[in-house]
């Protein structure tokens, strides 16, 4: 086989596995809305191991509805993978004195969030107190994570 054929296989190969990920995130974003409780958490675990951020706003949807506090946590864990690259590096504590280690170079700035993490957040805010305190600890978690300046909610926000 030559190396264009070779190229040509894989490059199939890597479409088919893309469209298989496709179909898989449309059916998991479908099951976030079933009447089971065990279907939507494992929806949303799923949507967590794939990590797209494609199925942020399916996320946002479901996290806008449920009220069982199981689904809220695995939902806002699923949300917190799939917006990864887009979250605050926790600050570094200042060097002490008399510490060996030099102080490390400023990290550089999380990418500007999409849309739909706004939606994720704004969903975060209203889901808020209706649960339990565990669920409203993960929501507030989520919160604190995109704290930054590249998530400016006041900009686009609107009343319902």
């Amino acid at each position: 086989m030559s190396k264009i054929e070779e190229l040509a296989d894989r490059v199939d190969r890597l479409l088919l596995r893309h469209e298989e990920l496709q179909r898989t995130n449309a059916l998991l974003e479908q099951q976030l809305g079933a009447g089971e409780l065990s279907v939507r958490l494992a929806a949303a675990e799923g949507l967590g191991h794939l990590a797209e951020e494609a199925a942020g706003t399916a996320l946002a949807a479901a996290l806008e509805r449920e009220t069982t506090d199981q689904c809220v946590e695995a939902i806002v864990g699923s949300l917190r993978r799939c917006y990864a690259k887009y979250l605050t590096v926790p600050a570094t504590p200042a060097p002490k004195e008399g510490d060996a280690k030099p102080p490390e170079a400023p990290k550089p700035a999380a990418p500007e969030a999409p849309e739909s993490a706004r939606l994720a957040v704004r969903a975060a805010i209203a889901a808020l107190g209706r649960t339990t305190w565990r669920a409203d600890m993960a929501l507030v978690q989520f919160l604190d994570d995109f704290r930054s300046a590249s998530l400016p909610l006041n900009r686009h926000m609107t009343a319902p």
